[in-house]
């Protein structure tokens, strides 16, 4: 972004000269958001000052503040996804995480996007949400007498009894 930023600053730099008669609509609009009067030379300055502190201020290293938890669309139903499918390649043959993530990243390239060092690094948290989710809806023992049909237990009557 800010490469486009430059080239975008460098083609205006050369199309506003003095010669200009009238400010451009952007300055209005930004007089009007910082509700400054761009008559008066010391909102003028003001504006100025913000503008180059916005475009040229030295910005925060690192992740913006914000940005917690699973980030780049990485969601649980996407986590769970991936989970099964490392089970799918591990028991296909496949050892090792990186070559894992490879074969996915070969495989399923429009479903995650990513790279394969990206889904790398996701893969013990899409291994442990695939295994929880999968705990939750695991077929248990039905007690004895359990009768599918009616979903009730034959010792206790059917429903409505």
């Amino acid at each position: 972004m800010r490469k486009t930023l430059e080239r975008r600053l460098q083609s205006l730099r050369w199309g506003f000269t003095g010669q200009q008669l009238s400010p451009p609509k952007s300055l209005d609009a930004a007089g009007q958001y910082f509700r400054l009067d761009l008559k008066d030379p010391d909102h003028r300055e003001r504006l100025l000052f913000i503008l180059a502190e916005a475009v040229f201020g030295k910005g925060r290293a690192g992740r913006p503040k914000g940005r917690h938890g699973l980030s780049g669309g990485w969601n649980v139903r996407k986590l769970d996804r991936l989970g099964l499918l490392y089970n799918k390649y591990h028991r296909d043959g496949f050892r090792g995480d990186k070559k894992i993530a490879d074969q996915i990243h070969a495989n399923h390239k429009r479903e995650f996007g990513s790279t394969a060092e990206a889904i790398r690094r996701w893969l013990p948290y899409a291994r442990w949400t695939h295994d929880e989710l999968s705990e939750k809806h695991f077929d248990y023992d039905r007690p004895e007498g359990w009768n599918e049909d009616d979903g009730c237990d034959d010792n206790l009557g059917k429903p409505g009894e």
